[in-house]
């Protein structure tokens, strides 16, 4: 069996990439630039900390979401697609490709 396996440093890297200030990903301004004291600025490894706290959050949701789904697909169907996903088929076939 080949192996799946995705890095997710790659998706932190991103997300980091793309925050401006602390508190963007929750819907808070950054610091006008008139704020002396409290600069909007963020560093590079204060970026990457909140980027990899934050993947790691979404990551453990969307794992919560697929061992329920596992779940009633096993109640409902038995464990044969299981069998489907170990020789490499997608788990959710096409639902996750992008159009």
């Amino acid at each position: 069996m080949q192996s799946t396996r995705f890095h997710w440093g790659s998706v932190t890297e991103l997300v980091a990439d793309r925050i401006d200030s602390p508190g963007m990903l929750f819907g808070i301004p950054a610091n006008p630039c008139e704020f002396l004291d409290f600069p909007g600025g963020i560093s590079r490894s204060n970026k990457h900390s909140i980027a990899s706290s934050v993947v790691d959050e979404c990551l453990e949701r969307a794992k919560t979401e697929i061992g329920r789904w596992f779940q009633r697909k096993i109640e409902k169907d038995g464990v044969d697609f299981i069998k489907a996903i170990l020789k490499g088929e997608s788990v959710f076939g096409d639902l996750l490709l992008e159009h």
